[in-house]
């Protein structure tokens, strides 16, 4: 899905960012060759409290909500 986005919008996957609060949301954005930014809002807490330390990868930057993430993207070098 990603990737069709990406050909139909002209997007650049690997300057683009995967925000997700599961880990197949990061799963996916690994997949993609995107950045991933995990948040501990909605299911996001629960998951990273108890199943972070299984997780074959981790994200690039966990953030604690959406603002968070948004912050950590925009300050980002392009």
């Amino acid at each position: 899905m990603i990737t069709r986005a990406a050909k139909e919008l002209g997007l650049n996957i690997p300057r683009s960012y995967v925000v997700g609060d599961r880990y197949s949301d990061m799963e996916t954005g690994f997949q993609a060759g995107a950045h991933t930014v995990f948040v501990k809002t909605g299911y996001g807490l629960g998951e990273w409290t108890w199943r972070s330390k299984e997780w074959p990868r981790q994200p690039d930057w966990v953030a604690e909500d959406l603002q968070g993430a948004v912050t950590w993207i925009l300050e980002r070098p392009r």
